[in-house]
């Protein structure tokens, strides 16, 4: 009876999560294949990304789409899938204040941010630096046991050959440094080590008077410590390490041009080492509007050396359409995928319910219908802004069981004050007709 109480517990609590994600306009962490719909050519190439990281390649992809497109869905998507081929998992997003390329080249608040979002499948919530070493320390030093060998030996063995690399004479000190820390206890200095791994230390002073090193993890050598990561991760038995980065859109923003410029050499030099195989176990991922790819003025297009890089596969016209290149441009949602969307959701609200739905099937499309006759509908709504108010309107269905679902949509407000605010998406809902469905609705 108390395993009942607690797998019916976590059912809704899972449940409450979803809607309470989904009530504020973003992607659930965690049960986000119950809401799943359409994207399948998408993911394909997502899970061949996967396939080729865990493989001991590399990947980068651009995600570009509207606001409301579900750019931020496709990055959770590829998160579970990343997860289920032993991948580690870092996100950060950009920020007026947080940008791939400093004019300095000081400190990274970027690569901060991805290593406290570090996440494995086993540890969703981030944070997982420390415990992927210490595992690694762990099974190394009982290996060492059975072979009766020093564990210090053995250690420096493994990850002796990431000296090879930019950066990694330090890198390899460090690490060894940690295992120090680690094996005798001494807690500052294995903190320190991580530390320096996180990005933390911010002067060469500070790092040389507490590791011995001559070099701290900054603005300008993250991305290869980032490759020196997904090389000791796969040391460690993880396939490698999947970075995703979302709101680019903010480096198309910068007014400053050297700033942008920065930025977008920065992307380009993410593009170069993966293209030219330099980087192994080690996949990108970069969201952003489709006008922060192809604005000409500010632009990832506009830095030529980029455009020619990310360009469309010319042949890729009269529908047919091309997802091997770098950019993967988020298609709308068709009106079917909508509709099944919205009764998917319906069915993460009947979770726990015993009895009749919350509301009956043609409830939904009633729904759709009253909303496309919303003021500012046409110009302003976007699949997010239809599940905030579908996830509204089976809260109120809930709640008030004794009023029919009619009545709480003739009597929801559709004044333009209500109208859900203006944002830059150009898709738009056409047509609606009663009767034949949903064939005309254009998002």
């Amino acid at each position: 009876m108390e395993k009942e109480f607690t797998t019916a517990s976590r059912i809704e609590i899972e449940r409450d999560q979803i809607l309470t994600a989904l009530r504020s306009g973003t992607v659930p962490r965690s049960g986000i294949d119950k809401i799943r719909v359409g994207r399948t050519e998408e993911i394909r190439e997502l899970l061949k990304d996967s396939d080729r990281i865990s493989g001991g390649g590399a990947s980068i992809r651009f995600l570009m789409g509207e606001f409301g497109s579900g750019k931020s869905f496709l990055l959770q998507l590829a998160r579970e899938v990343a997860f289920g081929k032993k991948l580690i998992v870092a996100k950060g997003d950009l920020t007026d204040s947080r940008s791939l390329r400093t004019t300095t080249g000081s400190e990274s608040s970027i690569y901060q941010v991805l290593m406290d979002s570090l996440s494995t499948k086993q540890r969703p919530d981030g944070g997982a630096l420390g415990p992927i070493l210490n595992d690694y320390f762990d099974a190394c030093a009982e290996e060492a046991t059975n072979e009766h060998v020093n564990p210090l030996v053995l250690i420096e063995q493994r990850v002796s050959p990431l000296k090879d690399f930019t950066g990694g004479h330090d890198y390899v000190k460090i690490l060894m440094t940690y295992w120090q820390g680690y094996d005798s206890g001494d807690e500052a200095i294995k903190d320190a080590a991580l530390e320096w791994l996180r990005g933390s230390i911010k002067t060469i002073r500070d790092a040389r008077a507490q590791l011995g090193v001559r070099s701290i993890v900054n603005d300008a050598s993250y991305f290869d410590v980032l490759k020196l990561h997904a090389r000791l991760f796969r040391l460690a038995g993880y396939g490698g390490l999947l970075v995703q980065i979302d709101e680019l859109t903010t480096v198309a923003r910068l007014v400053n041009r050297e700033s942008r410029a920065k930025n977008y050499d920065r992307i380009l030099s993410f593009v170069n080492d993966i293209n030219q195989g330099l980087v192994s176990g080690l996949g990108l991922q970069l969201a952003g509007t489709l006008e922060t790819l192809t604005d000409p003025r500010r632009g990832l297009y506009s830095y030529p050396a980029l455009q020619s890089r990310l360009a469309e596969n010319t042949f890729a016209v009269n529908g047919r359409n091309d997802l091997s290149g770098p950019v993967i441009r988020l298609k709308p949602l068709t009106p079917d995928e909508i509709l099944v969307l919205l009764l998917r959701i319906r069915g993460v609200f009947d979770t726990g319910r015993t009895g009749e739905s919350v509301v009956p099937e043609e409830a939904v499309t009633g729904f759709l219908l009253t909303e496309s006759r919303r003021v500012g509908f046409l110009s302003h709504v976007t699949v997010r802004d239809l599940i905030i108010r579908f996830v509204g309107f089976l809260s109120i269905a809930e709640r008030y069981p004794q009023d029919s679902w009619q009545d709480i949509l003739v009597k929801a407000p559709t004044s333009g004050d209500d109208a859900s605010p203006a944002t830059n998406d150009t898709r738009r809902l056409g047509e609606m007709q009663d009767g034949d469905g949903f064939t005309r609705v254009e998002f």
